[in-house]
């Protein structure tokens, strides 16, 4: 049963019912270009990188699928309590709130390229962001987005076909590399407000 054809007058009970698959879908889709935003979050002068706020999840899960609020709230519980996505300091299970929760590291979710990209070092990542800063890379400069100025920065886009050319690989294990660069703090959204994507988004190298 796919969770957008469900019958929302038995969507209570359906919440319970789902299998880790068609969780690691939902959590899929989360992680995914049109879902949960990922941030560099602060609290008490601390900063949890690539973190969710509990809060806009359920916005996402009733706005996604359909969900009222409450039964978007006990889907993220059951994520959570199939370990796909954690508290950031493990103290809170998850809430509708201003509470900030990761994808959990031992999710078995993969986007296409993550396990390619996990194979390379954090050296190799270092050598390919020094390629990417020199000549030849991808054009560093002021990009306009809404009347908007954003200077020093480059576009993902050019960034995931710098990559390609470079390594002679797809854009998909391309743009899991940048957000193997993010996670590293190499590299950081303008804002720290999204996750690496091969889209019309702007990046700085840190």
């Amino acid at each position: 049963m796919m969770i957008a054809q469900a019958d929302a007058r038995v969507l209570d009970n359906a919440v319970q019912q789902f299998t880790s698959e068609q969780l690691a879908q939902i959590v899929a889709a989360m992680r995914g270009p049109a879902g949960v935003a990922l941030s560099d979050n602060r609290y008490r002068f601390r900063r949890y990188r690539g973190s969710f706020v509990g809060s806009q999840a359920v916005d996402w899960l009733v706005a996604r699928y359909g969900l009222t609020r409450p039964q978007a709230v006990r889907m993220g519980e059951r994520l959570h309590a199939h370990r796909l996505i954690e508290h950031v300091v493990n103290e809170h299970d998850f809430m509708d709130g201003f509470y900030f929760y990761r994808f959990a590291a031992s999710a078995p979710i993969e986007l296409p390229g993550d396990r390619e990209a996990s194979a390379l070092s954090d050296a190799q990542l270092r050598s390919l962001v020094q390629a990417m800063r020199a000549a030849g890379g991808p054009r560093v400069g002021t990009h306009y987005h809404w009347l908007v100025r954003y200077p020093d920065c480059f576009d993902g886009r050019d960034a995931v076909t710098w990559l390609t050319m470079k390594m002679g690989i797809d854009r998909p294990y391309a743009t899991a590399i940048g957000r193997r660069m993010l996670r590293r703090d190499l590299i950081r959204h303008v804002f720290d407000e999204h996750d690496f994507f091969d889209r019309r988004l702007f990046y700085r190298f840190v």
